[in-house]
């Protein structure tokens, strides 16, 4: 939840995609790709509404707004001063139910011997899709 770059491109590359945003097409979406921002070729030409892309338009709204609403109800507090990189280990904590987003560079955080997300015998209680 904190403002830094991490955030952004955390959106673009997949919250706004899981959304709707962009078309439909191979590759990433034709002319609009998931991050909202409109091809022509292999050049970006526009990203807002205004310049034929998607990243303000109603899609990219709902999932922000999405975001927010579920940060303020169900996230702990400390999640909206967190970048990205300090969130990603906090799941292991076993503090939390569920994440809408996991990287996973951070799946070796989840599997340590005794951490409270891990069985007695050495398997994870959580599943990841």
């Amino acid at each position: 939840g904190k403002k830094d770059p991490s955030l952004g491109w955390r959106f673009t590359d997949a919250w706004l995609s899981m959304a709707g945003n962009g078309d439909k097409g191979l590759p990433n979406g034709l002319p609009v790709d998931e991050w909202g921002i409109r091809m022509e070729g292999c050049r970006p030409v526009g990203s807002s509404v205004e310049r034929g892309g998607d990243v303000n338009g109603p899609a990219s709204v709902y999932s922000i707004v999405k975001y927010l609403d579920w940060m303020k109800k169900y996230a702990p507090p400390q999640a909206q001063g967190m970048t990205f990189s300090e969130s990603g280990p906090v799941p292991s904590q076993g503090n939390i139910a569920q994440q809408i987003f996991w990287y996973t560079a951070f799946t070796a955080d989840m599997v340590k011997p005794g951490i409270a997300v891990m069985n007695a015998d050495g398997t994870p209680k959580w599943r990841m899709a």
